[in-house]
């Protein structure tokens, strides 16, 4: 906590400092008031626009908990800022997302640079979102976020943010810190991006309650006491553009006319240097609690690190009213994998450099059609062979020759043949070691979804193939399915009001021929109702209700703290318990506030509830949280 405040008084002292650069008096604030253009960038470094009003509505401000932002259902270690496993299939494949597979698990909490937000604006903008706990919990959760102009191209801003709570159970610590600095450059020709992720995660490690002393008191015996593990993701990257095309200028009167530049064809150029690593220590070697050990005169300390510098040059046809883009890429990968094998003397680093060609097609600024596809292929390296594709088709139907989408309905395909990670199939620690020879395994997912935003309304299905699944097995190690495995699922997003009652709700269903192996609930739920007015007219909105959350029985999983994995476990089972939420949210102006009275359900039909194994969930407590915008 002491860095976060260095980091945030450093921060804010920079921007006092370099306020001056294009700052401008209130008159000028009133006659220019703040205008903010945000973008991402996305895997073909085009350029998507990002609609700030959907983290700014007071609509489920009350929601600030990553694990239920991302899910419906999750299972977790039941601390604020704990690794985590979702319960719906769709969430969770799109998690894996690390070279290093143990990260997974904490993966919403790692800023990567595909969630960097460019601005563009005319005034200094400042962002502070803040949620607390109260002090016997110290549970925190900040984003404060400072963009300015230099001028009218040049753009920077940072990121600094912290997860993390103390828990309701001794050494149950959690904290993760995030800062990430950006900037960018807008000219007419030249674009360029630039943009770094600190990324570090701290966990104690209890390996689950034994027994209960006192439940009132949240006094329970751990199965271990001296155990933690240190996470760390550092990414930085540049993406530069030159373009090439037509200017046109529109006259406005006699002595003003406006330049319109478009864009044909340009150059980029991607870099991307990425490091992750982690330890994990035990002083306390419980060999009650683990099966195996390499060592047991010293503590356990593991330790493992990847780096990975990517270099992507691709050339790009920008889309025309009847054309769509094109684009193609050659890219190089040099990858660095290091696992500490004192046990077994062998501490060599593992190099490897892959070779990929790539390309797309997409068609965004037609008013009807949707249209989007992509390809990689490896040609060389220890992924070669593997494949990427990616395909969405629909249109869309507006209301009238207005701007209202009526509804829209897309296809979509995803396929991955890949190369399993390195740590999947080799990895040596002081409980568990395995060298594994798994062949490629196969994800196919056919999708589709229908969307009416007039109606708040959104239905979607998928329909997975797995093909040599790689999965943790119930001894808390990877293993190969020898048959392929099929799931299902049904989405449905539904919401609507009647007078000044607004109801939230959010449902999916999902079906697997092997859920021995995926530990699927059938179906989960979200709902929220609540009353929405003006306390003061026109001027203090306020929204009071509840929300709850509920999933079937599935079994539940278990924890390993040695490689931070989740593993099916077969001796309880959890869900078919609502978790029953009371919140108070008010709007005043640009500053948003929450107050939230969670699981008021505790103790009612259980003494305490666990969503994994011998890991409860928090008790009942109280939270708030304010979001506030400078510069408008």
């Amino acid at each position: 906590m002491t860095k976060l405040i260095k980091y945030l008084a450093v921060s804010l002292l920079g921007c006092l400092v370099c306020g001056a650069a294009y700052a401008q008096t209130d008159k000028d604030k009133d006659e220019y008031p703040l205008r903010v253009k945000v973008w991402q960038l996305d895997e073909n470094c085009e350029h998507i626009d990002y609609d700030l009003t959907q983290d700014t509505t007071l609509h489920l401000f009350q929601v600030y908990d990553y694990n239920d932002k991302k899910s419906l259902s999750v299972s977790n270690l039941g601390n604020m800022g704990s690794p985590y496993i979702s319960n719906i299939f769709d969430d969770r494949e799109q998690n894996r997302q690390s070279p290093v597979f143990f990260l997974d698990y904490v993966s919403d909490f790692v800023t990567k640079p595909e969630d960097t937000k460019y601005y563009q604006v005319n005034h200094p903008y400042t962002w502070l979102y803040y949620a607390q706990t109260p002090k016997a919990r110290n549970g925190q959760v900040i984003d404060f976020r400072h963009t300015q102009n230099v001028n009218r191209k040049f753009n920077w801003g940072f990121n600094v943010g912290l997860v993390g709570s103390t828990g309701r159970i001794s050494r149950q610590h959690m904290r993760n810190t995030t800062f990430s600095p950006q900037m960018s450059y807008n000219g007419k020709h030249l674009k360029i991006h630039f943009y770094y992720k600190f990324n570090k995660f701290y966990t104690e490690e209890y390996g689950g309650i034994i027994d209960t002393i006192e439940i009132k008191n949240n006094r329970f015996t751990t199965r271990l006491q001296k155990t933690f593990d240190t996470w760390g993701r550092r990414t930085w990257g540049i993406v530069g553009e030159y373009s090439l095309g037509k200017t046109d200028f529109q006259i406005i009167d006699d002595s003003t006319r406006n330049e319109i530049y478009t864009p044909r064809i340009a150059f980029n150029y991607v870099f991307n240097y990425d490091k992750i690593f982690r330890t994990y220590q035990d002083e306390d070697l419980n060999k009650t609690f683990y099966k195996e050990f390499r060592q047991t005169t010293v503590p356990t300390y593991d330790s493992l690190f990847f780096h990975r510098l990517t270099n992507k040059a691709q050339l790009k046809i920008f889309e025309t009213q009847y054309l769509p883009c094109v684009r193609g890429a050659i890219g190089v990968e040099n990858e660095l994998y290091y696992n500490f094998e004192g046990y077994t003397g062998d501490n060599s680093d593992h190099k490897y450099t892959n070779t990929f060609i790539e390309g797309s097609i997409s068609k965004n600024k037609s008013r009807n059609l949707i249209l989007n596809g992509s390809y990689r292929q490896y040609l060389t390296g220890r992924k070669m062979g593997d494949m990427y594709i990616r395909g969405d088709l629909g249109f869309k139907l507006f209301k009238g020759e207005s701007d209202t989408v009526n509804y829209s309905v897309k296809a979509n395909v995803d396929f991955r043949n890949e190369e399993p990670t390195y740590f999947e199939q080799k990895y040596t620690g002081n409980n568990f070691h395995w060298n594994n020879d798994f062949d490629k395994r196969q994800v196919l997912r056919i999708g589709g979804e229908i969307e009416m935003p007039r109606w708040h309304f959104k239905v979607g299905v998928s329909n997975y193939l797995l093909t040599k699944y790689i999965y943790i097995n119930q001894n808390a190690v990877p293993q190969q399915a020898k048959n392929a495995i099929s799931v299902q699922s049904v989405s449905l997003m539904k919401d609507f009001f009647v007078w000044h009652v607004r109801f939230a709700n959010r449902f999916t269903y999902q079906h697997t021929d092997h859920n021995k192996i995926l530990n699927l609930p059938d179906f989960a739920l979200y709902h929220a109702t609540y009353f929405e007015f003006f306390l003061v007219k026109n001027v203090l909105l306020t929204q009071i209700g509840g929300e709850v959350r509920y999933s079937n029985e599935y079994n539940a999983f278990g924890y390993m703290p040695a490689t931070s994995l989740f593993y099916p476990a077969t001796r309880i089972s959890a869900g078919d318990y609502p978790i029953i939420n009371a919140f108070v949210n008010i709007k005043i102006r640009g500053v948003l506030m929450f107050f939230k009275w969670e699981h008021v359900n505790d103790g009612m039909t259980k003494d305490w509830y666990a969503s994994s194994d011998d890991y409860p969930i928090q008790d009942f407590h109280f939270m708030m949280g304010i979001l506030w915008r400078f510069g408008d």
